[in-house]
């Protein structure tokens, strides 16, 4: 129940909250599908939450049930400040999700479909 609460408040950013629950001994592991609360707040561009969560010790290489990791969740977001920090705090960039895709598989993806965005608009 613990880390269900975690979570939540890790999807909506609720820092304070995410530093009080860590504090009292919530534990950073895996909830629904596999994903964790680092996810979530990775999915949701919490750097901060995110910050919080790995220095307690989330597991940056964790996958959810499609193989993702945050980095993954970073890099397919497009969080550029995230994948960097992810990186610097030891997220292996190598991982390869279920569809056989890493991180910079997916921010190229990313990329491309911005720039195809960014084409579209032109008047």
């Amino acid at each position: 129940r613990t880390d269900e609460l975690l979570t939540t408040a890790a999807f909506r950013g609720e820092t304070e909250r995410v530093r009080q629950m860590l504090a009292h001994g919530a534990h950073t592991a895996k909830g629904q599908a596999k994903t964790t609360a680092l996810h979530w707040a990775v999915s949701m561009g919490h750097l901060e939450v995110a910050e919080l969560l790995v220095e307690h010790r989330a597991d940056l290489n964790s996958r959810a049930v499609d193989g993702e990791s945050p980095l993954h969740v970073a890099a397919r977001e497009g969080d550029a400040a995230l994948v960097n920090y992810l990186l610097e705090a030891g997220a292996n960039p190598s991982l390869c999700n279920n569809g056989g895709a890493t991180a910079l598989d997916l921010a190229l993806s990313f990329a491309d479909e911005e720039v195809e965005m960014i084409q579209s608009l032109r008047v």
